[in-house]
């Protein structure tokens, strides 16, 4: 996640008054509810009433999700703060090493290194074959090959390389910080049903609630199938269709988990973009499918109503966007990113 003199930061640094202003009362309320244990009741009795009382708890019981959220968001702000300061630090210090100016060395090391054939690897790697955000404006974007998104997508590549060598020195350098995220509490994720795979005797699980149709999903599906490699030996992984209403693809998923190829068409809808009946059956017959059985199953009043009655039981616990991530039952509010997931799973192994 480490950024390094890129535009966000200074739109971090540009939001950051007006979200400490709009936080404040609601951090100090939640702060005092973590920290404090008060012997007297009264000081957590916010409001009263002929007949009774509201309670701090009460309040912050039906506001929790917000509050982390806002929690997350200072926790960001100081990490993304944090890791530029230590970025610049090392780059002083490897500068000083080395005996040379840290322009010198930025120039050695990343910008003689830039080139047409990364630039363009840059490019298709990171899906801007036509269009680019503008990251001082993320509501728009410019065309490649105009000269604005000429100059954006050469700015990003240039910082982009800038951070992996700013990594490769935090890994060299054996960077380890201490500020630590919020840790959220446990939901109440019994009975909800789900598919699984990995180490299914794991005590740590990552509870992956998604929905086909859902573009940060799509983005987001490379980063947890790396987390699968990096971690199926080590923890369980769970996952559910979280849509708006249960569709024809989220009943193929659970005719074909019958037959043990759920996962196979997970992937094979988030890969393709693909999900219509005719790719199904292909994908079916790739798989050797029973296709009786399927049809069997997939017109089944029974199937519908139990995947109705799951997804009813989801959003009853309030929980409505996707991806929705969960380990070990605490919700994620975190950037959807290969490392920060890596570290809340790594907290989650040395706690158990």
């Amino acid at each position: 996640m480490f950024i390094f003199s890129f535009s966000n930061v200074k739109l971090l640094k540009l939001k950051k008054n007006q979200i400490m202003k709009n936080t404040y009362y609601l951090l100090f309320s939640f702060f005092i509810l973590l920290g404090c244990k008060n012997d007297s009741k009264e000081e957590n009795i916010v409001a009263v009433y002929d007949g009774g009382q509201v309670k701090m708890s009460d309040v912050d019981d039906i506001i929790k999700d917000q509050l982390y959220e806002q929690l997350y968001s200072v926790y960001y702000m100081r990490r993304l703060a944090l890791e530029e300061v230590t970025a610049k630090m090392l780059i002083k210090q490897e500068s000083n090493k080395l005996k040379i100016s840290e322009e010198l060395l930025l120039e050695k090391e990343v910008f003689s290194k830039l080139s047409d054939t990364g630039l363009a690897k840059f490019s298709k790697d990171n899906d801007f074959l036509e269009h680019i955000m503008d990251p001082e404006n993320p509501l728009k974007s410019y065309s490649v090959t105009s000269e604005k998104g000429k100059n954006i997508l050469l700015d990003t590549y240039k910082k982009k390389q800038l951070e992996n060598y700013c990594r490769n020195l935090m890994a060299r350098y054996h960077v380890k910080y201490n500020l630590k995220a919020p840790r959220t509490p446990v939901s109440n994720l019994d009975s909800l049903q789900y598919y699984s795979k990995g180490n299914l005797k794991s005590k740590v699980n990552l509870w992956i609630m998604s929905d086909f149709t859902c573009e940060i999903c799509k983005k987001s599906f490379p980063t947890f199938e790396n987390l699968y490699k990096k971690y199926k030996d080590r923890i369980e992984f769970r996952y559910s269709i979280l849509n708006d209403e249960v569709n024809e693809t989220s009943i193929a998923c659970e005719c074909a988990s019958q037959q043990g190829e759920f996962f196979s068409l997970y992937n094979y809808i988030f890969e393709t973009g693909k999900s219509d009946s005719l790719s199904i059956k292909s994908f079916m017959t790739s798989k050797k499918m029973d296709f009786n059985n399927y049809e069997k199953c997939f017109g089944s009043y029974t199937t519908k109503q139990n995947l109705i009655l799951n997804l009813n039981r989801i959003k009853k616990r309030k929980i409505l966007v996707t991806p929705s991530i969960f380990i070990n039952g605490r919700p994620y509010y975190g950037q959807l990113t290969e490392e920060m997931l890596s570290e809340y799973i790594d907290e989650a192994l040395l706690r158990k």
